[in-house]
């Protein structure tokens, strides 16, 4: 290909005569007036400067003519990668009108191509997404920055398919003439995407009802545990009446039988086995009195820790001669029935594993009472002492031992605390419930009504067939006036969860249940609770304007906020609208219980 000749201006290529006119010209401008009076030297050099400048300009046409076959090979292998490219090429202009469309382009778009030209892009999204684009574009031209940004496409007929958009400008900043637009179908991986979100939806689902079950479980165990003991310590009472009114008095029948029998001997022989046969007599009903006293000793349903540790004190020294110095605090002494009896069992326990383990001939015990409603109880020795980091579950030590102690006292929510060391004497707490007794005179009660109470409990308020409508029930089984709960959550697994936790707790009532913020609203303002659990996402109403319009019709009642999320900010807004509490739902359900009692106590 011969390159173009520009014109004398610079404007654009010569025509072919207009050239050799041209050429004419400057050969008459710079032809010598005489060419004669040139020497032969001078013209041989002439001519063979212009031989050189014409084997130069031969040079040059080939260096054009390959420079062009390279662009022209170039610009091929660019439409080639533009038309055959595996994603969506769209050419706009300034206004986003589609100036070109490759092969691709057809098939995302479902379109041919005729059809695409001349289509202002937005034309091809969903309306939702129109907007959108247009402000796209308007940044992309602004920064002259590649841009990304996905958005659905509605020109296909099927459905609508999410595209991932890139844009980058054609022209200098400030300057842009276009814009080369890319489309990448990315409806798959936004399905996928989807997809996952929803399966983590029902992870979480799953997981709040596994919570929930894991609570339902725990207070269905401690109530056992409390009805457990119970049983145990009725069985031990009944079989210490057995042996005091039934067995001691036949044994005393007898003793008085064979006196009056031994009056009538003559027989040396027969009055030596009659007074044989009394001496048994004696000793029967000594053991028979012994073994009431440790089955279920008197004191502990007529004294209070004092009394009922210093008859301990005195028993181990009568029947182990270990001296045990006693110390209880004024406000630890009065405690339930169900507390002394366990206290009593447990502390006997540790005492008795004092005289087989610990070569010593003292030991202490001492109570206090905490302000968090729990009973401290010390029994410590000085000694030899044990490793208890590893205490085998097989090490009994003479009774249930202190794994089994552990796990008596944690299924009634106590704990023991042992410090121990080769040498050093042991010290072992037990941590105690003292609310115990309460929780014992309802778990008989509330117990068997929960499965009846809680069933399905659909949403619904306080004359519904859940768990509020039966709370009345429960409140028949009450002993003194309970905190009156409203429980607000939009989902019925945690709303139940929520009621068969707070149904077996000593001063604590359902009332009614919601599903939404607006039946939460009107709930609380038909019922007047004294606290109510909210959800920060419920449907209709929000928790937060939900709270704010309760409480400012009953600005006595306590708000307390719930949710999955642990965020400060929503704490803090929860706590703006006028929640008194905030807990994520993650939270260890005792947090919520106690979040509810002091919110009742003001």
């Amino acid at each position: 290909m011969k390159p173009q000749e520009q014109g004398p201006t610079g404007q654009g290529p010569h025509q072919p005569q207009g050239l050799r006119q041209e050429a004419e010209q400057r050969l008459r401008a710079s032809r010598p007036a005489d060419l004669a009076a040139l020497e032969n030297q001078d013209l041989r050099v002439l001519i063979h400067e212009l031989e050189v400048h014409q084997i130069e300009l031969q040079v040059q046409n080939e260096d054009l003519r390959q420079t062009q076959e390279e662009l022209t090979e170039a610009r091929n292998r660019y439409e080639e990668l533009y038309e055959y490219a595996p994603v969506a090429y769209l050419t706009l202009d300034a206004q986003g009108v589609i100036q070109r469309a490759n092969l691709t382009a057809e098939q995302v778009c479902g379109m041919d191509r005729s059809q695409l030209v001349g289509r202002r892009i937005e034309q091809l999204l969903v309306s939702e997404d129109r907007d959108r684009c247009y402000v796209f574009l308007r940044e992309t031209a602004a920064t002259s920055e590649r841009r990304a940004q996905e958005l659905r496409l509605g020109c296909r007929k099927d459905e609508a398919r999410w595209a991932d958009v890139t844009a980058s400008v054609l022209g200098g900043p400030g300057a842009a003439y276009g814009f080369r637009v890319t489309l990448s179908d990315v409806t798959e991986r936004k399905q996928a995407e989807q997809a996952l979100q929803q399966r983590e939806q029902q992870l979480q689902e799953l997981a709040a009802t596994l919570e929930q079950r894991v609570v339902e479980r725990t207070m269905q165990l401690q109530a056992l545990a409390v009805q457990l003991s119970q049983a145990e310590q009725r069985e031990r009472h009944r079989l210490a009446k057995v042996l005091h009114d039934h067995l001691q008095q036949l044994l005393v029948g007898a003793k008085f039988q064979l006196s009056s029998l031994r009056s009538d001997l003559t027989d040396d022989v027969l009055l030596e086995s009659a007074g044989r046969v009394d001496d048994l007599l004696d000793e029967s009903v000594k053991v028979s009195r012994s073994l009431t006293a440790e089955l279920s000793p008197p004191i502990l349903y007529h004294g209070g820790m004092r009394n009922i540790f210093e008859w301990l004190a005195r028993w181990m020294r009568e029947k182990h001669g270990l001296a045990v110095h006693v110390d209880v605090d004024e406000a630890a002494d009065e405690q339930a029935e169900e507390v002394r009896v366990l206290i009593f069992g447990a502390v006997r326990e540790l005492l008795l594993n004092v005289v087989k383990h610990a070569n010593v001939l003292a030991a202490t015990i001492q109570m206090s009472r905490e302000e968090d409603g729990l009973a401290r109880v010390l029994v410590a020795d000085k000694g030899d002492g044990f490793d208890a980091a590893h205490v085998q579950p097989g090490d009994h030590q003479g009774g249930f031992g202190l794994l089994n102690l552990r796990e008596r006292l944690a299924a009634l929510g106590g704990r023991v605390e042992v410090e121990s060391g080769q040498g050093d004497g042991t010290r072992v707490t037990l941590v105690v419930p003292t609310a115990l007794g309460r929780a014992a005179a309802e778990a008989a009660a509330t117990h068997a009504e929960i499965a009846e109470v809680v069933g399905a409990c659909p949403a619904g308020g306080a004359g519904g067939d859940g768990v509020a409508g039966q709370a009345g029930a429960v409140r028949a089984a009450a002993v003194r006036r309970r905190i009156r709960v409203l429980l607000a959550d939009d989902h019925a697994v945690v709303r139940d969860g929520l009621a068969r936790m707070l149904l077996v707790q000593p001063g604590i009532e359902v009332v009614g249940t919601a599903s939404s913020g607006i039946e939460a609203r009107d709930l609380a303002l038909q019922l007047e609770p004294d606290v109510v659990v909210m959800d920060v996402g419920m449907p209709g109403l929000s928790g937060m304007e939900a709270t704010r319009q309760i409480l400012a019709q009953l600005p006595e009642t306590r708000v307390i906020g719930l949710s999955m999320h642990q965020e400060s900010r929503i704490a803090a807004a929860m706590r703006e609208a006028g929640a008194v509490a905030y807990m994520a739902k993650t939270s260890p359900p005792d947090m919520l219980i106690g979040m509810i009692r002091r919110a009742a106590a003001g």
